[in-house]
């Protein structure tokens, strides 16, 4: 906890002196952040957990197809059934 409130103290400090900077008038050479502790094994574990959840497997085509129809076919029902509310809304609000 104390290496990343260090690690931010730094980073105002040194977003604050590049302000003051004739480069920080330019918006030019703005200083990068540390990385914080851990950061770094963080990201390879996650990557790590994606690798292991992509795996991809063979669909036929008519398969696809079908739940690409039912897919559209919510999103247009999800679609008129916002339409509605939005129209039903427009009706209160003009009756008010």
């Amino acid at each position: 906890m104390t290496d990343h409130l260090l690690a931010s103290i730094y980073d105002a400090l040194s977003v604050a002196n590049w302000q003051r900077s004739a480069d920080g008038s330019k918006g030019k050479n703005k200083p990068k952040p540390l990385k914080r502790p851990g950061e770094e094994a963080a990201r390879e574990e996650k990557q790590a957990v994606l690798k292991e959840k992509s795996v991809s497997l063979p669909v036929a085509a008519s398969e696809w197809e079908r739940h690409m129809a039912a897919r559209r076919k919510r999103q247009e029902e999800a679609s008129a059934r916002e339409e509605l509310k939005r129209q039903e809304a427009a009706l209160r609000e003009s009756a008010a």
